[in-house]
């Protein structure tokens, strides 16, 4: 996946209301954006986000990886999951 500065605004017709309706994000969120790899500590990002009191959603974004299944075992209050977004949606989720 290329950089998110290579995409461009006028390249693509969705608008962000639009991705966060289609995966059902109604509120802020915190977006994590790679392959789901026990190596990339995702397990501590949970347990760091389970304990804190914020309003926004944990969206993790990537390709199920490596040890994924120790990862799935710590989700309680993380959206969905999406192994595939296209690069338009990438792009309206950043920004």
């Amino acid at each position: 996946f290329p950089s998110h500065d290579k995409l461009t605004p006028t390249s693509y017709i969705d608008s962000k209301k639009e991705v966060e309706k289609k995966y059902g994000i109604s509120q802020p969120y915190i977006l994590y954006v790679g392959s789901l790899e026990a190596k990339k500590n995702i397990v501590n990002l949970i347990r760091a986000y389970n304990q804190t009191k914020t309003n926004a959603a944990l969206v993790l974004a990537g390709r199920k990886g490596y040890k994924y299944d120790q990862i799935k075992k710590e989700i309680v209050f993380v959206k969905p999951l999406f192994s595939f977004l296209s690069r338009n949606e990438y792009y309206n989720l950043y920004h």
